[in-house]
């Protein structure tokens, strides 16, 4: 009688454990939807290309991963509480975000930055610079609140107190803005200008990127992981970027 009530007992616990618990993800890899570079797809699988890339690097290494929907905001704020090991792809490295996050070795690099700016706005198109560019106080340009555009483009938006809209739309919401006046100018990476372009209606035939003589290389992107996924975790993770040579190495 005695085994057959601790029998039931272990049978009860058993059935009460979430199916997830067994199949434990080795972290959560937060996602915010940032076409073409993180999408979140109808049928619910995320693709793009940095989460493309960065799937290659965390299979190479035998990691686990489980995707949840979040924007950028609330993905920083589980990477500073580190309550819980997660991981998001495709950031700048900056010294604030080092300070509460471990970074990997960059994973992505994409093809430079362009300015996203209407085919009609002469004042815009005559400028062959981002130097040049960003030190006219005539044109403003819209930036995403709270965003980082690189050390290149954060030192020139400083130095010259570029005049900008803020704002916090996605890539589409921005073109939007763009087109109806908001601002002069974006700047955007190339990979994502034809995106951009085709986001909005009219888009297409109404703006145009431009490419500087001083732009500078495409900036590196780096996955940013909680603390405690522990050294161990990046270390596989970091020799599976390096063995892959998901960012090719300057000769």
């Amino acid at each position: 009688m005695r085994n057959r009530f601790y029998r039931a007992l272990v049978l009860a616990f058993l059935t009460a454990v979430p199916v997830e618990a067994a199949l434990a993800a080795d972290f959560n890899w937060m996602v915010h939807d940032r076409p073409p570079f993180r999408v979140w797809n109808k049928d619910g699988t995320v693709t793009g290309l940095f989460v493309e890339q960065a799937k290659k690097a965390f299979d190479g290494a035998g990691i686990s991963y489980a995707f949840k929907r979040s924007t950028a905001s609330r993905t920083q704020q589980f990477l500073k509480q580190n309550k819980q090991p997660v991981c998001s792809t495709g950031w700048f490295k900056t010294a604030e975000r080092a300070a509460y996050a471990l970074y990997s070795e960059p994973f992505y690099q994409g093809s430079g930055t362009g300015a996203l700016v209407r085919k009609d706005h002469n004042e815009a198109l005559w400028h062959k610079t981002f130097a040049s560019l960003l030190a006219d106080n005539t044109l403003k340009v819209g930036l995403r609140r709270g965003w980082s555009y690189g050390k290149f483009f954060d030192g020139l938006l400083k130095q010259h107190a570029t005049p900008n809209v803020q704002h916090t739309q996605t890539n589409a919401g921005s073109a939007a803005m763009l087109m109806g006046g908001r601002f002069d100018y974006l700047l955007v990476s190339v990979d994502t200008a034809d995106f951009l372009m085709k986001s909005v209606t009219g888009g297409v035939e109404k703006l145009t990127l431009m490419k500087m003589q001083d732009s500078p290389p495409g900036e590196l992107r780096y996955i940013m992981c909680s603390k405690n996924v522990g050294d161990a975790f990046m270390k596989r993770l970091n020799a599976a970027i390096k063995k892959l040579q998901l960012v090719k190495p300057k000769s």
